[in-house]
């Protein structure tokens, strides 16, 4: 019976200890631009960016319930989700993200100004969060033609697609006017026609309009900064 009770109380503070590691809630997280934004079943999930006037990207992850009432001027719990055997993306910036797959209940990410070696033009690579299984996968595709950039914005339709317009390609500063789409069911990739497309730019802002169309508006067209 002593060791039953000694096992059951062993047992109890790895139970308490696993809480206490799956809750991770924490405070005023620091401030940050460039970050991603994505809301899943009345989460606020935000990821990556860079703190004001720091030099390269951050690799956090967390979210903010809005489920419940709460007030701003208190004090806000912000909360780190439980990851099981996937990694966090690299940290970066300027990435983009849409809510995917056939429930609309993963982040997908795309691009963005990564921490690490060039990735091939070929093999863009995109990040799942799939917020059911709390883990990450990444989703390797290798469709020619479609190349990693940053400083674009995603939409979704309702039927799992994931539009990306323009956007920068850091590495060759070349800005581009291609619509690129991701299959976030079926992982594939398609383009887009450019008949009529707006110039390229990037750091624009796109919203999906209820008639299945996308307004594209602003943005900036070159290296020095010219908006659009």
């Amino acid at each position: 019976m002593k060791y039953l009770n000694l096992f059951t109380l062993i047992l109890l503070v790895l139970v308490i200890n696993e809480i206490i590691i799956d809750v991770k809630a924490f405070t005023n997280p620091e401030i940050r631009e460039k970050h991603t934004l994505t809301l899943i079943d009345k989460k606020l999930y935000i990821l990556g960016g860079k703190f004001i006037d720091a030099v390269g990207g951050k690799k956090e992850f967390f979210y903010f319930d809005v489920s419940s009432p709460f007030d701003i001027t208190g004090t806000l719990e912000w909360q780190e989700p439980t990851i099981g055997n996937g990694k966090l993306p690299p940290s970066h910036y300027a990435a983009t993200t849409i809510a995917g797959g056939i429930n609309h209940d993963e982040i997908i990410l795309f691009g963005g100004q990564l921490q690490q070696v060039k990735t091939p033009e070929t093999q863009p690579s995109v990040y799942i969060y799939d917020t059911k299984e709390n883990d990450w996968k990444v989703q390797t595709t290798t469709t020619e033609g479609i190349k990693s950039r940053s400083f674009m914005n995603a939409v979704g339709d309702d039927k799992g697609k994931m539009y990306l317009f323009g956007g920068f390609e850091e590495y060759d500063i070349f800005y581009n006017n291609t619509m690129d789409i991701f299959d976030t069911i079926n992982f594939s990739w398609s383009q887009g026609s450019k008949l009529n497309a707006p110039s390229a730019r990037y750091s624009y802002s796109a919203t999906f309009l209820p008639n299945s169309q996308i307004l594209y508006i602003g943005g900036i067209s070159s290296f020095y900064g010219i908006e659009v």
